[in-house]
């Protein structure tokens, strides 16, 4: 795993709602999905990351000047409401995952 990797979790709001004891078990329910969802960015990340092509559509399509910023996240496909989101930069993101599975799996193909 990357050291310079910023993670998704850097950065925490004040949750109201985790505070006492109710908010302890809220805590604990939530944490095992917090960390599934870390481990899930930084995976997508890394694979991202091993692709020159890769990097530079990636910087395109969130007008990043550094790949390397990126955490891995991409942006739920429904809201809160359970309306589906209509969002350009995370259909773009999911295609762009396609190609890397498709190029790493070409690679991996072609070394057996």
């Amino acid at each position: 795993m990357a050291t310079d990797s910023p993670r998704a979790s850097s950065v925490w709001t004040e949750m109201p709602f985790m505070r006492g004891p109710i908010g302890a078990e809220r805590l604990r329910a939530w944490l095992p999905t917090q960390r599934t969802n870390r481990t899930r960015a930084t995976n997508r990340r890394e694979r991202v990351l091993a692709h020159d092509w890769a990097r530079t559509r990636l910087c395109q399509i969130l007008q990043l000047t550094d790949a390397r910023k990126w955490n891995g996240y991409v942006p739920p496909g429904v809201d809160e409401h359970g309306r589906p989101v209509r969002d350009e930069r995370r259909h773009a993101l999911i295609e762009l995952l396609r190609d890397v599975q498709a190029a790493d799996e070409q690679a991996a193909g072609s070394t057996e």
